[in-house]
């Protein structure tokens, strides 16, 4: 009876094209629209966009907002009678896609190009063809503003990247829906953003006797809004105190960074602690055991490192604060003995995935045999009744994504092999990296430079001298790749998954929320995109905060031998990546077939990494909510945890992102009224 219900559900659900296509359009204006005009730039970066934030937990504020207007519209009779959980699930899906695709494309991954024209003039052509970036002459006129846009320079390059960025939509969800099953239906893993937005959602589709009824939810929405407001007010009147210390030696992750001279700048290793307490909710619904293998193995990083400094090694480092310490030279993270990028995030992604594709095998060539049509029919139809697409359709356009991806390459001069090399070990990369956000809700791995891992290892172990297009643009791509908000790559797989998350919660059709993923990636970055080259020319480039900084990142940062040869660590790089492959997977295995071993891969990674203890200071809120979880469940149980705690999490969550929606909003009046 249940399957012949599901039967009928897939074939009476209707995709509604023309609305996905316009809201993403219209959405995807609105963000970047905002983005444009929030000022300062390092406040809209880190906190007040439509698009995701804050900076490392990135959350995709656009849907949050959609969540929060859904009482508004359906006060509306029409609206009401139209928008079910099956059309708001379409909604916040490719609300969440716009979120990503929107924010800060055109001043990491993109930007650089653009800038490139004007900083190298005389040989920018050299590296960057006409395709990838108009002349140096568009992009000085976009800089000034107050005059048309040269639409004869920009349309190659916007069908140029609008092409790109399709193909790797089509590599990155494709393959996404097909291991869909494993990791949604079988695994369960929570991606915990989809879990906080389905508690509102649920509360938002229901009205307001719902809301007051889910009193745990009020009061975490109260909570969230009382600490946002007056962050929010700080940055809006100078005189409003600064009530938390907030504008203090404060990371843009809203971390605490430890400043020069402290006492605690003895500590090595230590960069920043955690202070951000929308971070500590999102962590709360991560699983107990990467929870507690995460401050585990940052306190033993502390360790390591300190020892390696009594030793001689990283002197000079205890004269550096900041959240960016893992970044000063001679990083633990970069150089012997440790090189932890190359081990954690290098080998540990690397084996997270293929780990994951060793143990399901069966399972990856069960779905090969259905798309080869080597399986009995019955079968089939009961492997694909509740998947995006047959399993033939999604191998072909897993393929095609990976060949158009190349062809887009090989247009702008670029060789087979190094391309083949880049998109291949991205791929590997963020399946490894999709497990961590989906665990975690980390979306962030805040690892910029660490892309290149497989260039390093089977193109170019140093950068070439003198350096060819070659390089120059598979090194630009697969280094900014690392970071979830630049490139596709990254919100491409984790948006698919986040959205196929929130459809087994809300039992919305899935091969519908494949279309929309899709269209509104790809919607969503084309609207963006001529929104962004319509503003710049209209109000000057460098008074909005679309492109930032108008610097030489494209030969000094990701083209930068000092950076290629250091980065994810000095050579030799591949004996610390097996090492760290080899860590990962001996605790991949442990963690899988001894229930009470108490570490696990994921908790490696983010502990000894960027994440946790280089930039970001994750161990403490893993530390925290170690404690509180294992409280919560051991006084209350399962019951406790998911009609309390979990829903209050999901409130503050809600309350935070509510603030940071208005206040988006008042920034953009700020800049045309300014007060």
């Amino acid at each position: 009876m249940a399957e012949k219900s599901v039967e009928e559900k897939i074939v009476k659900a209707k995709m509604p094209w023309l609305l996905v296509i316009v809201f993403s359009a219209v959405v995807s204006s609105i963000v970047t629209i905002t983005q444009a005009f929030t000022q300062p730039i390092s406040v809209a970066r880190s906190v007040y966009t439509l698009g995701i934030a804050p900076c490392a937990i990135d959350f995709p504020m656009a849907s949050f907002a959609l969540l929060f207007m859904l009482p508004l519209l359906r006060k509306i009779e029409f609206l009401r009678k139209r928008i079910d959980m099956e059309l708001m699930t379409y909604l916040y899906v490719a609300a969440v896609c716009v979120s990503w695709t929107c924010n800060q494309l055109y001043c990491t991954e993109i930007g650089p190009y653009f800038a490139d024209r004007i900083a190298y003039p005389e040989d920018t052509l050299e590296y960057i063809p006409l395709v990838v970036a108009p002349p140096t002459s568009a992009i000085e006129a976009w800089l000034r503003g107050s005059v048309p846009v040269p639409w004869g320079d920009w349309i190659p390059v916007i069908l140029w990247h609008w092409i790109r960025h399709i193909s790797i939509v089509l590599l990155m969800v494709s393959f996404s829906g097909i291991i869909r099953r494993s990791w949604i239906d079988i695994e369960r893993i929570p991606f915990p953003h989809s879990i906080a937005a389905y508690e509102l959602a649920v509360v938002s589709m229901s009205g307001r006797q719902k809301l007051l009824q889910s009193k745990t939810l009020l009061i975490g929405i109260l909570l969230g809004i009382v600490f946002q407001v007056p962050i929010f007010f700080t940055y809006i009147f100078p005189w409003f105190p600064d009530i938390y210390g907030w504008k203090v030696n404060t990371c843009g992750t809203g971390a605490w960074a430890m400043p020069p001279g402290h006492s605690l700048a003895v500590i090595i290793g230590l960069s920043c602690i955690q202070k951000n307490p929308v971070t500590f909710a999102i962590m709360f619904l991560t699983p107990l055991r990467v929870l507690f293998s995460t401050w585990v193995w940052t306190f033993i990083y502390f360790i390591a490192i300190q020892v390696a400094w009594y030793q001689g090694y990283y002197t000079g480092l205890e004269n550096y604060g900041g959240c960016c310490r893992g970044y000063f030279s001679p990083s633990p993270l970069w150089v012997p003995p440790f090189k932890f990028m190359a081990l954690s995030f290098s080998g540990g992604f690397t084996a997270l995935a293929v780990i994951y594709l060793y143990l399901n095998r069966d399972y990856l060539w069960q779905t090969i045999k259905v798309a080869l049509g080597k399986l009995d029919p019955s079968v089939v139809r009961e492997l694909e009744k509740n998947e995006p697409l047959t399993y033939r359709q999604m191998w072909l356009l897993f393929v095609a994504g990976f060949v158009l991806n190349m062809i887009v390459y090989a247009t702008a001069g670029v060789s087979a092999y190094p391309t083949f090399v880049m998109i291949a070990g991205l791929l590997i990369l963020w399946i490894g990296m999709a497990r961590v956000a989906g665990l975690t809700g980390i979306n962030s791995t805040e690892s910029v430079d660490h892309g290149n891992t497989f260039l390093r290892l089977f193109v170019w172990p140093t950068a070439p001298e003198p350096p060819t297009r070659d390089f120059m643009l598979t090194s630009a791509a697969a280094q900014w790749a690392s970071q979830p908000y630049a490139p596709p790559y990254g919100f491409s797989i984790i948006s698919s998954f986040a959205s196929f998350r929130f459809a087994s919660l809300t039992g919305a059709d899935n091969r519908n929320v494949f279309k929309t993923i899709v269209i509104a990636l790809s919607v969503g970055f084309l609207f963006s995109f001529i929104t962004m080259i319509s503003l710049n020319y209209q109000f000057g480039a460098t008074r909005l905060s679309l492109l930032f900084p108008m610097t030489t990142e494209f030969r000094d940062r990701t083209g930068s031998p000092e950076v290629w040869n250091s980065r994810p660590g000095t050579e030799p790089l591949a004996p610390y990546m097996f090492a760290g492959f080899a860590v990962t997977s001996i605790l991949y295995v442990l963690s899988a077939r001894l229930l009470w071993f108490p570490l696990e891969p994921v908790g490696f990674i983010v502990g000894t990494s960027m994440l946790g203890a280089g930039l970001i200071g994750l161990w403490m809120p893993a530390l925290v909510c170690w404690i509180a979880k294992t409280l919560v469940l051991r006084i209350g149980g399962s019951k406790l945890y998911e009609e309390h705690a979990v829903p209050f999490v999901s409130g503050f969550i809600g309350g935070y992102t509510l603030i940071t929606v208005v206040a988006a909003i008042v920034f953009v009046v700020r800049f045309f009224y300014p007060f």
